[in-house]
Parts: structure tokens; sequence; C-alpha cells
């Protein structure tokens, strides 16, 4: 019997200079810090979500080398797909 992997959704953003970035919205009750993204290329910045995450608004907490402190940014990922975990 094969199991099946469970779907994830991949979102991927571009923050050239941002030191860290973290997705935010009505799936993590808005916290800043709860969906921390990694950086996988220059200014690409990416996180995973279990496949029941709903995304009807996106957001990102970014901070940057600019700014002291972290700025709110709304916006739509370069990048949104669904994959197998």
């Amino acid at each position: 019997m094969t199991t099946r992997s469970p779907m994830i959704r991949v979102i991927r953003a571009q923050f050239p200079e941002a030191t860290d970035v973290c997705l935010l919205g009505e799936f993590n009750n808005w916290s800043t810090a709860a969906t921390p993204m990694m950086q996988i290329g220059l200014g690409i910045w990416e996180a995973r979500l279990e496949a029941s995450a709903q995304l009807k608004q996106v957001w990102f907490f970014v901070f940057d080398t600019s700014r002291r402190f972290g700025r709110l940014v709304r916006g739509t990922p370069i990048d949104a797909q669904w994959h197998n975990a």
C-alpha cells in the first residue's frame, strides 16, 4: 500500500535588501514571527506551508539593511506552487 505525501504550498518572494522575512496572514493569526522565510537565492525568500493554510491575503514582515525596525509589506508572491512534501 502506497501512502501519499501531504501537499504543501511553496511561497517565494523577492526582497533584495532583506536580512529577514516572515510571511503572515490569517493562517498564523497575523504573527510577524510564526512563519519565517528562508533565503534561497540572492534576494529570493521561500516559505513552505501546509495545504490547509488559507492565503486570502499575503503580507510579509521584512527586516532590511536600511531600517532599524521591520516593515509590513502587502504583496503578491512571485511564485506560489503546490508540491508533495
